[in-house]
């Protein structure tokens, strides 16, 4: 005995799902932003996210992100999300932890 099962909604919830990576993807990039020290210190919304910023690279924030590779690297090996996601979270995290590194050399080479 065979059941077919026709759903119409596949593309609502692709589209869906899309929309939702492209709002984590402007996340990361904002984030990596932050932490390259592009803005001045001036206004309170550059201030609470560089507060944020180097929560996210003591200690706590270290451990947190760890725990959250492990997490997405276990959802990855049973196939439940796709390596891109992995990749992507670890390209953040190398934004977000080696930011001023990353500026320091650029701003080397041009000067």
């Amino acid at each position: 005995m065979t059941r077919e099962i026709f759903c119409d909604t596949t593309h609502v919830t692709l589209a869906r799902t899309h929309s939702f990576k492209i709002k984590l993807y402007l996340v990361v990039v904002i984030l990596c932003f932050l932490s390259f020290d592009l803005f001045a210190a001036s206004d309170p919304l550059t201030r609470g996210l560089e507060g944020f910023v180097s929560w996210a690279k003591s200690g706590l924030g270290i451990a947190f992100a760890s725990a959250v590779l492990i997490a997405i690297g276990v959802a990855w090996a049973f196939n439940k999300i796709h390596f891109a996601w992995v990749l992507g979270y670890c390209v953040g995290m190398g934004f977000i932890f080696g930011g001023q590194a990353i500026v320091t050399t650029i701003k080397g080479w041009i000067s």
